[in-house]
């Protein structure tokens, strides 16, 4: 049984902190995001172009932000060729994942689905589905 003092995340253990290194390794690790994201959205282009998907059904990670951002910027320019649709996932009982919050706020995606009448109430042009899984 795991305490309730456990926590989970990334640790460092850095032999001696100069006042240099660790914002030097926050750095790297900016740079390494910004990095991965660019790297992702180019290949979320390549695939889009070579697939052509007429849905992209996405339900909360992350990872599913390039795919539909570029099926956003593919619509705006008049090049529609996917719908979004994105699936909240039941664990979010009260409020929206990082990237169901993006996709709601920045009107990215077609349909918007959730599992929980709350999330409705907060969030009303989300479509109440029940559970799903």
């Amino acid at each position: 049984m795991i305490s309730s003092s456990f926590k989970f995340g990334r640790r460092r253990e850095l032999p001696h902190d100069d006042g240099e290194t660790t914002p030097l390794l926050h750095l790297l690790e900016d740079v390494t995001s910004v990095w991965t994201t660019i790297v992702a959205i180019v290949h979320a282009l390549w695939l889009m172009i070579r697939i052509r998907p007429q849905v992209i059904l996405c339900n909360g990670p992350g990872t599913c932000i390039p795919l539909c951002v570029i099926a956003f910027l593919f619509k705006v320019l008049g090049i529609r060729w996917s719908s979004i649709f994105y699936v909240e996932s039941v664990a979010r009982v009260r409020k929206l994942s990082l990237s169901g919050l993006l996709l709601y706020k920045l009107r990215m995606a077609d349909h918007f689905f959730v599992q929980w009448p709350q999330l409705q109430k907060n969030y009303p042009r989300a479509h109440y589905v029940g559970c799903l899984m």
